[in-house]
């Protein structure tokens, strides 16, 4: 074998052994680049707040205002001649009764003596009752009652009633729910009911009164 043969090999044997140890390196570096990878972890991290309880405290008061209320009761008193004021059998009136006038009478025949009526409607008129109207009456009765449209107008019957002659006790007033049957009664506040007993005999009007006192004095 020539020596440039040898020196070839030789330089074949050293190039192989590079390119042996170029392969390794190059190998080694793989591996260590992958052993060396890291995956990044994700971390949660937890917080725990712990808030204090607040308690509310609410105080109510409550006020009572009591109120008494006095009342005082008005009673009007009608002033009527002691002898001239009937007996009732429902509670007196404590109304002033009205002027006369403004008092509508009804005056029914509840007897067979039909000459009584004209007279007692006259009487009233003459007393300074503006509306009076006679009327003939469906029921009998023996004493003459009279009634009065309700409560309030007690009073005003009370003093038809004296007008009338009547002494205390000696007629009933009671009220027109428990009157006869009357028809024609309109806007009547009081109904005399004549019965078939005697009437008293009627006070002289109040105006008449004076002209016979003033023609006596002449």
């Amino acid at each position: 074998m020539s020596r440039t043969t040898v020196l070839n090999l030789i330089l074949g044997i050293i190039a192989l052994g590079l390119v042996a140890t170029l392969v390794i390196l190059e190998t080694s570096d793989d591996a260590a680049s992958t052993s060396t990878s890291t995956t990044p972890t994700s971390t949660t991290t937890t917080t725990t707040a712990t808030v204090p309880a607040t308690t509310s405290t609410t105080t109510t008061t409550t006020t009572t205002t009591s109120t008494t209320t006095t009342l005082l009761a008005t009673t009007s008193t009608t002033s009527v001649p002691a002898s001239t004021v009937p007996a009732s059998t429902v509670p007196a009136s404590t109304e002033v009764p009205i002027e006369r006038f403004f008092v509508a009478v009804v005056v029914v025949n509840g007897s067979t003596a039909g000459e009584r009526l004209d007279p007692v409607v006259q009487s009233l008129r003459d007393r300074g009752y503006g509306f009076v109207r006679g009327l003939g009456g469906a029921v009998l009765v023996q004493d003459t009652v009279l009634y009065a449209l309700d409560e309030s107008f007690i009073g005003e019957a009370e003093v038809v009633a004296a007008d009338l002659g009547f002494a205390p006790g000696d007629v009933e007033i009671q009220l027109f729910d428990d009157a006869p049957p009357v028809s024609g009664v309109l806007d009547a506040k009081v109904i005399v009911y004549l019965g078939g007993s005697p009437l008293p005999e009627p006070p002289e009007p109040a105006g008449d009164a004076d002209v016979e006192t003033d023609a006596s004095d002449g």
